[in-house]
C-alpha cells in the first residue's frame, strides 16, 4: 500500500513538474521557506489562534507550497500532449533502472521544455511579422 501511494504522489510531481515547473519549484522552496521560519513565528501563531504548526514535516509544508503555487498559476498552465503522457508511462514501465528511468524523466522534461521554448519564440516572430504587414 506504502508502494502505491509513493508511485501517485511521485507520478503526481512528475506530471506537475512537466505541467508547470515554475509554479511547481517555487511551491517546493515556499514550502521549505515556511518549515524554516516556522520555529520563528510558532509561538506567536499559537498565542493567537491556539495552533501548533510545529508538527507539520517539511514535506506537509511543501505539499501545501506546491499545491499553492500550482492552484494559482492553473489558469497560465501548458497542457501537456498526449505523446508526453504517453512516453510518462512508458517510463514507468519499461524494465530498467532507478537511475535511468530518472535519465529518461531528465530528457523528457529538457525536450519538452526546449519545445514550449521554441513555440513562444515562433509566436513572437509569427507577431512580430503580422505588425510589420500592418
Amino acid at each position: 500500500m506504502d508502494k502505491d501511494i509513493k508511485y501517485y504522489l511521485k507520478k503526481a510531481l512528475d506530471y506537475l513538474f512537466l505541467v508547470s515547473p515554475a509554479a511547481t519549484s517555487l511551491g517546493v522552496i515556499l514550502g521549505i521557506t515556511a518549515n524554516s521560519f516556522l520555529p520563528v513565528i510558532s509561538p506567536v501563531i499559537q498565542k493567537t489562534t491556539n495552533m501548533d504548526f510545529s508538527m507539520v514535516p517539511i514535506w506537509g509544508w511543501v505539499g501545501v507550497g506546491v499545491f499553492t503555487c500550482n492552484v494559482i498559476a492553473y489558469p497560465f498552465r501548458h497542457k501537456l500532449s498526449r505523446e508526453v503522457v504517453q512516453a510518462m508511462d512508458i517510463i514507468d514501465k519499461a524494465n530498467i533502472s532507478q537511475i535511468d528511468k530518472k535519465q529518461a524523466y531528465r530528457n523528457l522534461i529538457s525536450k519538452y521544455v526546449d519545445n514550449v521554448g521554441l513555440n513562444q519564440e515562433t509566436q513572437k516572430e509569427l507577431e512580430e511579422l503580422t505588425k510589420k504587414d500592418d
